[in-house]
């Protein structure tokens, strides 16, 4: 999709992972989108709005949306990045493998 037929300003939501998805919040940012991050802890995120959200839990995405909602209004663009665990699958922990798959 062409720059121009993009809706510059739209209310984003994204989560505030150490990586892309905090990469992909700030480049929206950068292009004039109002983006908000999900954060589990709910810590400030430098330039950004943050609403504390676990996504691993589907009553914790409701409640990150509602807040989203409050302030910025609906949510136009949604990142969705997933979560992994860097970790060979037979070296990995039960807890980690379930909070990768509950989550994504």
């Amino acid at each position: 999709m062409a720059k121009e037929e993009v809706n510059m300003g739209a209310p984003c939501l994204s989560p505030a992972g150490p990586r892309i998805g905090l990469a992909i919040a700030r480049r929206l940012a950068a292009d004039g989108d109002s983006v908000t991050v999900t954060s589990r802890s709910g810590e400030p995120v430098q330039d950004l709005a943050v609403v504390r959200c676990d996504v691993a839990g589907r009553r914790f995405c409701r409640c990150g949306v509602r807040r989203h909602r409050s302030g910025a209004g609906a949510v136009e663009v949604l990142v969705a990045t997933g979560v992994t665990v860097n970790q060979l699958l037979a070296l990995m922990s039960e807890d980690d493998f379930c909070a990768v798959l509950d989550t994504n």
